[in-house]
């Protein structure tokens, strides 16, 4: 796995849950491919600008809405084929704090497509105890999705059933590419 840059923003709590308003800036090179990534993070719904060039060449350049604001950006090689991917981790506005990944990959730095996570079905056991505040970032060859559990009696603020991991592998899919949870 060859990674090139992460960008980690720590950004203060409101007492509301929701994240203060800081805007992101983001910028990496990988072998030449400048990818840059930006949003106002100004409210419980952001426009989250991504561009791509390698040389003279557009690989992406797109505006992606999102419930909540943008916490992490990665840019890794998880499939290990010499190409790019860049990871966006959003968390949502609320006491939740419900979380997701927006992403895209390169296509042999000839464009980038979008990366879908795939969900877990309501009744699966990994989401026994859920009520968000999930954390992601990238771990080897994988994305890593952390969260508290919640047992019985617990408060929104007080979990108490200890932290669960999941881990997401990047699949090539029919028409694209998939974050797919490893169990």
């Amino acid at each position: 796995m060859k990674k090139l840059c992460r960008l980690t923003l720590w950004l203060p709590l409101l007492a509301t849950g929701a994240y203060a308003v800081e805007p992101l800036v983001y910028e990496a090179n990988w072998r030449g491919a400048i990818i840059t990534l930006h949003s106002a993070n100004a409210g419980s719904i952001n426009a989250v600008r991504f561009f791509a060039q390698l040389s003279d060449q557009i690989l992406l350049d797109t505006e992606v809405s999102v419930e909540g604001v943008v916490n992490d950006v990665e840019v890794a090689d998880l499939d290990d084929n010499g190409f790019p991917e860049v990871y966006a981790f959003v968390t949502a506005a609320g006491s939740g704090s419900y979380g997701s990944v927006i992403a895209f990959a390169s296509n042999r730095n000839l464009s980038m497509t979008a990366i879908h996570q795939m969900g877990l079905p309501p009744d699966s056991p990994a989401l026994v105890g859920y009520r968000g505040h999930d954390r992601f970032r990238v771990l080897g060859r994988m994305v890593e999705r952390r969260f508290p559990v919640y047992l019985p009696g617990d408060t929104n603020a007080n979990p108490t059933g200890g932290i669960r991991r999941l881990a997401y592998e990047l699949q090539a899919g029919e028409a694209g590419w998939l974050l797919t949870p490893q169990f």
